[in-house]
């Protein structure tokens, strides 16, 4: 499990500065377009594989590269290509709802998953799953506002010119820096503790697959409620307190996943995982409007490539960890190293400028 959550987040650190200048000039939705039909086309392999009976373990690692490798391109554009669509005023409301709309799927995703495992086996679960890319992909192809986009004449510029160009813009400002290292620290530990939590909830707290996906269904009501009220939880208490509030609250939650046991299980869990989704669609809405308000919008891909490519980068580690820490001392002492080691990453939000914060502000 530890080596196959690397193999998907790997690309993340291999091709993420080279792709944040590789695309910079391209149309963004074109590309996110694109990289979807090709994660959902590298998914049906692996149902197809099964069925003539070619499917191994190495063949999920490279699948789960390339999955990543588009990801990667489509990540960069998804967040770049918003503020080419809504004012800068807007990217808050904007934010909000696009989080709002994944917490939804989120809410019913995993509860069908689950009960698609038991149903149809996972193989045919994962062909549903690269189905929905090829919607996604309709979805995007239905927009018909133009991108307006700033042009900027970078022919004159080396690749290497141009990510460091991202580079300076994340480490040149204190609050995309503070931002940085918390999703990096939190990254890491998260995927300690992702590595380890499935194995630990089907084996340990032997809560079938299809029950599994209920509870996270039913905690990731927290997101949607933290995506929706981002906005005017920021209005009482400004973005800078939010910020602190949502950060906080997403701690607080994996701490419990190591206590669940008895007939209480499934009520702690649930709890858990709706402070950890409100927590994070909290911050996160207002976390993602602050890096498009601060970036000039010519420099928007090669920031979130440089950004991306610190904050990613901690996924394979922790994955890594995850599965070597719970091979070595066990599931439950893992997800409590998770769970602990996510509060260091409140430390690079409290030593910044972010919590006395009380709007957005603009770029420079």
């Amino acid at each position: 499990m530890g080596l196959l959550g690397a193999a998907q987040f790997a690309p993340y650190l291999l091709v993420t500065l080279f792709a944040g200048v590789a695309v910079d000039r391209l149309p963004k939705r074109q590309v996110m377009i694109i990289s979807n039909l090709a994660r959902g086309l590298m998914l049906s392999l692996i149902p197809i594989l099964l069925a003539v009976n070619a499917l191994q373990i190495e063949y999920l690692y490279l699948i789960g590269f390339a999955i990543g490798v588009f990801s990667v391109f489509f990540d960069l554009g998804y967040q770049a290509y918003l503020p080419s669509l809504v004012a800068p005023e807007e990217l808050v409301d904007a934010n909000s709802k696009l989080i709002a709309s994944s917490s939804a799927a989120e809410i019913g995703g995993p509860g069908l998953a689950g009960i698609l495992v038991e149903r149809i086996t996972a193989p045919m679960a994962i062909l549903a799953d690269a189905f929905s890319y090829v919607v996604s992909a309709v979805g995007l192809s239905l927009i018909q506002e133009p991108e307006q986009l700033e042009k900027v004449d970078i022919k004159s510029e080396t690749i290497i010119m141009q990510i460091k160009a991202g580079l300076r813009v994340v480490f040149g400002d204190k609050r995309l820096r503070a931002l940085m290292g918390e999703a990096t620290i939190y990254n890491f530990f998260w995927m300690t503790i992702f590595s380890a939590f499935v194995l630990y909830a089907t084996k340990d707290l032997r809560i079938s697959a299809g029950f599994l996906g209920l509870i996270i269904s039913a905690g990731n009501i927290g997101a949607l409620v933290g995506s929706l009220a981002a906005k005017g939880i920021a209005k009482r208490l400004g973005v800078g307190r939010t910020l602190v509030v949502g950060v906080v609250t997403a701690r607080l939650g994996p701490i419990l996943i190591p206590l669940a046991s008895g007939t209480m299980t499934a009520l702690i869990l649930v709890l858990s995982y709706i402070l950890t989704s409100f927590g994070g669609a909290l911050s996160n809405v207002h976390f993602i409007s602050l890096r498009q308000r601060i970036t000039p919008q010519a420099l928007l891909w090669r920031m979130n490539a440089s950004y991306r490519f610190f904050v990613t980068r901690a996924l394979p580690l922790g994955s890594l960890l995850g599965g070597a820490l719970g091979k070595g001392i066990g599931l439950k002492p893992t997800l409590f190293v998770g769970a602990f080691g996510l509060w260091l990453a409140v430390l690079p939000i409290l030593f910044s400028p972010l919590p006395r914060l009380r709007e957005k502000p603009n770029a420079r």
